[in-house]
């Protein structure tokens, strides 16, 4: 094994447990639909979580062209982009409790702690471009990261649905934009 391979198993480790645990939740919250109500927004927010999971996945790959040289705090950074996924995938799929039934209501109250989190990874990212693959923290290619975060901590602080709604959709189709521009078609 070579130096990378070692780097990533640790990192894809981390990213295939969110990866089984976001989907696990999912799973888990269809089977409770009888005795707790889905709602659309935090199912969506869950697979937007998913998405960039795989996008960070299928990013992985490309690492071995783009570095050659690795260091501990290469390691470190790819592990804490791995973990806040994992973490904003835990938080982001409502539990049925007994306490509430509504899923939008147990969203808004833990759910946002999952967009917060994913912002982390956003500012994280950003910070990854510039040491790791030498990106300007203010070129073109890396200010789509901090913007993501800034419009999910902004979301994470809204209270009615209609403004939770809109900021689903604007997240989800501003995510689909940026996975397709970020991953490559092939290896």
């Amino acid at each position: 094994m070579d130096i990378f391979e070692y780097v990533t198993a640790m990192v894809l480790l981390v990213l295939g447990i969110g990866v089984t645990q976001l989907l696990s939740d999912v799973v888990n919250a269809f089977r409770r639909r009888q005795t707790a109500q889905l709602h659309w927004i935090p199912l969506t927010w869950a697979a937007i979580v998913f998405a960039w999971q795989m996008q960070f996945l299928w990013a992985i790959f490309e690492l071995n062209t783009l570095q050659t040289t690795w260091t501990g705090v290469h390691f470190l950074l790819l592990l804490a982009l791995a973990l806040l996924l994992f973490v904003a995938g835990s938080l982001v799929v409502p539990r049925a409790t007994d306490e509430t039934r509504d899923a939008l209501a147990q969203f808004q109250a833990d759910g946002r702690w999952a967009l917060i989190v994913l912002a982390a990874y956003f500012f994280l990212a950003s910070i990854v471009n510039a040491v790791v693959f030498e990106i300007g923290y203010f070129s073109l290619m890396n200010l789509e990261d901090p913007g993501l975060g800034i419009l999910l901590l902004l979301t994470g602080y809204l209270r009615s649905e209609r403004g939770w709604a809109a900021a689903t959709v604007v997240m989800a189709l501003l995510s689909a934009i940026s996975i397709i521009s970020l991953s490559p078609t092939a290896y």
